[in-house]
């Protein structure tokens, strides 16, 4: 239940580009548990619609791009 309810919420939240740097940290870290305890058994590649490794990591690649492109930069010291 709150696996959906974070699916339903994070992607409104990118859409409106608030917490887009947690959101996208998120969805990562819920996908890296499906790759640990789901995707193994059924290999690589997920053709013929088994349950494969290559879409999701490729999936957590890019969540991870967008969580470093959104992340608060620190203003630069005056002086």
């Amino acid at each position: 239940m709150a696996v959906t309810l974070y699916e339903l919420v994070g992607p409104a939240l990118m859409l409106v580009r608030r917490w887009t740097s947690l959101a996208a940290l998120g969805h990562a870290a819920i996908l890296s548990l499906g790759l640990v305890l789901v995707h193994p058994p059924a290999g690589w590649f997920v053709g013929a619609g088994r349950n494969g490794v290559e879409y999701s990591v490729l999936l957590i690649a890019a969540l991870l791009v967008l969580a470093w492109a959104w992340w608060p930069r620190r203003a630069a010291p005056a002086g």
